[in-house]
């Protein structure tokens, strides 16, 4: 869960839904200097389903007595984040190897990088699980050319890009870095900067043509109190559209 602060209260948007956030922009990644996902199919669904193991968990939110909701940052945890990842493997696994592999890799960064040491098991097994993966799908001729040309790094580094943005989107409007993008030239940093309410520009400009605006749905939380679980799927629902452009590009 996401929790954004609004001037007529909260909103929270499930992990799936900002899922589909990133799906848009993954749909729109490519140009003269970005190279475009490929296999195309495969790494859409990726992006789609890089957070499905939180569909259990997000059908109530979690509260805390002082903050309200709580989001993704700070539960589940331990043994629960494990079981979250694994079903987000599972529900991949289900469209494609490939698409489990690149899904498999985003959670092993994850892990690595914001849970460092905390889940050396499940690391392990996951590191051992993706080269049985890489394995078989070197035999087969399409994928070996995208394992043997680089493009899988592009795959990988595109979707940590997307996801990134996609939960940046969603934060208080700020700057914000996001390294590693990949470019024809090599992985750059791009730099999100607002430039009014909803409106952000985005440098270099990494998708096709120089505007982009996508839209994600949530459930608005007009109070901080706890929602009881019979009146969850009640709550009314608001679209929220961001706007990119391109630096330069007027408003």
């Amino acid at each position: 869960m996401i929790v954004r602060s609004t001037a007529d209260g909260l909103v929270l948007v499930t992990q799936s839904a900002h899922a589909l956030l990133a799906f848009q922009l993954a749909e729109h990644w490519g140009n003269r200097i970005t190279p475009r996902p490929s296999p195309r199919a495969e790494v859409l669904a990726a992006a789609l389903l890089h957070d499905a193991g939180w569909d259990h968990w997000d059908q109530l939110p979690q509260w805390d007595e002082a903050e309200g909701p709580r989001g993704f940052e700070t539960w589940p945890s331990g043994e629960e984040r494990e079981k979250l990842w694994r079903e987000s493997l599972a529900h991949a696994a289900q469209r494609g190897r490939y698409v489990e592999y690149l899904v498999g890799h985003h959670v092993l960064h994850l892990a690595e990088t914001y849970s460092p040491n905390q889940h050396q098991e499940f690391v392990l097994e996951l590191r051992q699980h993706l080269q049985r993966l890489r394995e078989h799908l070197v035999q087969e001729p399409r994928f070996r050319q995208i394992l043997a040309t680089g493009q899988d790094e592009v795959n990988r580094h595109l979707l940590r890009v997307v996801d990134a943005l996609a939960i940046y989107l969603l934060r208080p409007p700020t700057r914000w870095e996001i390294p590693e993008a990949p470019l024809k030239e090599g992985p750059a940093s791009l730099q999100l900067i607002p430039a009014g309410p909803n409106l952000f520009r985005l440098h270099p400009w990494p998708f096709v043509g120089s505007r982009l605006t996508v839209r994600v749905e949530g459930y608005r939380l007009p109070t901080q109190a706890p929602v009881p679980k019979d009146t969850w799927s009640q709550l009314p629902r608001v679209t929220l559209a961001f706007t990119l452009l391109r630096l330069g590009k007027a408003s």
